[in-house]
Formats: C-alpha cells, structure tokens, sequence
C-alpha cells in the first residue's frame, strides 16, 4: 500500500530542540523536493505548539502537521490536535527523544 502524500504541510518547529546537526533542513529539503506544500512555524515559549496546531487544524489551514523538536513540542502538538482527525508527523529533534525511540522512529 503507497502512503498518501500530504501536499499542504504545516510544521511546528522548536529552534531550542537539542540536535544541530543539520537534520531538521535536510528533513524539510527532502519534503520540498516531494513537492510539499510547508508553511513553518517556530515556537518560542511553553504551549506555542498546542496553540499553533490547534489553529492549524480549525482554520483548515494544512493537510497534516509535523512537530520537529522533542518530547515536548510532540506533545503539545498532539495535545493541540485532539479531537481532530489531521494526521501528526513527527521530525525527532530533541535530546533524548523518548518518544520517537518509543514507537520505533
């Protein structure tokens, strides 16, 4: 089965997020190069990610959401998603990245 791709993106991207080694452009290059659709929003303070996932979803503004950060952006994210049914993306990011690690990513 081919995963359908998602042409409207949006990501919520934590700049403070502990990996600086170039991932996260080369993330958002690979995605550009599928054609994607990526409108980028960083946070800047605790429940940033909530807030903008959230009026992601109610303003119809995107297909799917990316969090790339830690555990923390990725849980504000799908805490801002709930209830919903746009699909959340994950780009690990963080320093421990339990969650990722936790379902195999």
């Amino acid at each position: 089965m081919t995963p359908t791709l998602r042409q409207r993106v949006f990501i919520i991207h934590n700049p403070v997020a502990g990996r600086r080694d170039g991932f996260f452009q080369a993330t958002v290059r690979k995605l550009e190069s599928f054609g994607m659709n990526l409108e980028m929003r960083e946070t800047r303070r605790p429940g940033d990610a909530e807030n903008l996932a959230r009026d992601a979803a109610r303003n119809d503004a995107c297909e799917a959401v990316i969090a790339a950060g830690g555990d923390g952006t990725i849980r504000e994210a799908a805490n801002g998603l709930l209830g919903g049914s746009l699909p959340l993306g994950v780009i690990p990011i963080g320093t421990a990245n339990v969650f990722a690690a936790e379902i195999g990513l």
